[in-house]
């Protein structure tokens, strides 16, 4: 069952079943972060959608990398930061098209 989650586009997750999953498998889910942070023991995912930006973090307690919380925010300033929920469900950001 567990290997048929990572089927699904990250849109169909929940945040509690992100909560606890193992970096590689969040990693499998989300797709790459458009930015990674790495400290000690603990990292930070940034992924900007097209209406907020969503935050993973994640905790080595000795076992690897784990998402320890998800967070969100504004994609523009002065705007209201969305629920962690809603930004996980929200479209990923096309890139900008390179045209000639």
């Amino acid at each position: 069952m567990i290997g048929l989650l990572f089927l699904l586009p990250a849109a169909s997750l929940a945040l509690d079943t992100l909560t606890g999953m193992k970096a590689e498998m969040a990693e499998v889910a989300l797709g790459p972060p458009d930015i990674a942070r790495r400290e000690a023991h603990g990292a930070m995912w940034t992924y900007r959608k097209d209406s907020c930006v969503l935050f993973v973090y994640l905790t080595d307690k000795g076992d690897g990398l784990r998402v320890s919380g998800v967070g969100a925010g504004p994609r523009r300033a002065g705007e209201d930061a969305p629920r962690a929920e809603a930004c996980l469900k929200a479209p990923a950001r096309q890139p900008a098209s390179s045209t000639p």
